[in-house]
């Protein structure tokens, strides 16, 4: 029987950190920013990012 628990995550910020190809689920994202994050082919299926910011790699 598999683990159920939604992981909540308000107001943090994420930088720099390369979920690709990773499976991500049932996690809720209130108001959190993600500096540099890679998410290409990531499973992120039962998630929610409500408020949030994805900024982009800077040049």
């Amino acid at each position: 029987m598999s683990n159920q628990l939604t992981t909540i995550h308000e107001n943090k910020e994420f930088k720099n950190i390369n979920y690709s190809g990773k499976t991500l689920r049932n996690r809720e994202f209130f108001h959190c920013n993600f500096v540099r994050c890679n998410f290409t082919k990531s499973d992120l299926r039962g998630n929610i990012f409500e408020d949030c910011i994805f900024q982009q790699w800077q040049k």
